[in-house]
């Protein structure tokens, strides 16, 4: 009897011990799956952050090393009120510096390019931002499928390749290069992917004249030293009707001038709209494209 009874016993206990350890699960499970569901939108963000996390934790010592370097150099760029990579020595302090930087960014999921966007809408994130600005500068290229585009600095292919065109991606800097190989064969459409590692401010011979849709660059052409003669090499590659789309950066000059009203144009502007007409290009919008306009930024600064 006694052994009945402890067998009874024995399970009950485990019976019971059974329906906890179910209930136990399933609230763990819900624990987990919540969050996974959440987010699961940001997948693939995560998955470059810890990418970037990892790169950054094998890279060479010699790599870090030349990153706080290239500031000596770079700190000094513009001081002769010359701007833009003028030698090879400031070439390769941009090289140095962005190999990290872009790392960084990527790894703290600041930002999917390495750009500040305009303020399209303040209620959103400065990446969702990116994404209203790369919607409305597909509109505004007007590509369609077949024709190439391309992209001066790697910022623009994962949101241009919804529209069926091919991308030549250009950069300075062989790792983002090679991210952005691996991502178009991930994707299924590194048929449709050219990608060429070049200082910007040197012509794009591998292109044949007016066989491209459409030119895009996202603040990356800012250190070309000769606006005028780079956006002439634009104007031979692009064909007759296509539209070259820049957001570049404002320089201020903060001494004391009359031009330096709220209101007022900033240099690098008006650089930019005199280089787009003398290299042959209908100027067709030059505008602050915020919801927050940049120059009252400045101004506020």
């Amino acid at each position: 009897a006694q052994v009945i009874l402890v067998r009874d016993a024995c399970f009950c206990h485990s019976h019971i011990l059974g329906k906890a350890m179910k209930r136990c699960l399933s609230v763990c499970a819900l624990f987990v799956l919540l969050p996974a569901v959440w987010l699961y939108p940001y997948a693939e963000q995560i998955q470059t952050s810890l990418k970037a996390m990892y790169i950054l934790a094998t890279m060479p010592n010699e790599d870090i090393t030349n990153f706080f370097q290239a500031y000596e150099v770079l700190e000094k760029m513009g001081t002769d009120g010359k701007f833009g990579v003028k030698s090879e020595a400031e070439a390769k302090a941009m090289h140095d510096y962005y190999k990290v930087l872009n790392q960084i960014c990527a790894a703290g999921v600041v930002l999917e390019i390495m750009a500040l966007p305009p303020t399209i809408d303040q209620t959103k994130t400065i990446q969702e931002n990116q994404y209203l600005w790369m919607d409305r500068v597909i509109k505004y290229l007007n590509v369609k499928p077949g024709e190439r585009v391309l992209d001066t600095g790697l910022a623009a292919a994962s949101h241009l390749e919804k529209t069926g065109a091919g991308v030549i991606q250009v950069n300075i800097d062989e790792t983002q290069l090679e991210f952005g190989k691996e991502w178009a064969k991930a994707k299924g459409i590194d048929d449709r992917m050219e990608f060429h590692l070049q200082d910007f401010n040197l012509p794009f011979s591998y292109i044949k004249d007016e066989s491209l849709g459409g030119q895009y660059c996202f603040q990356a052409c800012a250190f070309i030293s000769n606006k005028t003669k780079h956006l002439k090499e634009m104007y031979r590659v692009v064909k007759p009707g296509g539209y070259v789309v820049q957001l570049e950066w404002l320089t201020k000059d903060f001494g004391e001038k009359p031009d330096n009203s709220p209101t007022g144009r900033y240099t690098g502007v008006l650089e930019w709209e005199a280089a787009f007409k003398e290299a042959g290009f209908e100027l067709v919008l030059s505008h602050d494209p915020g919801e927050v306009p940049s120059f009252k930024m400045f101004d506020d600064a």
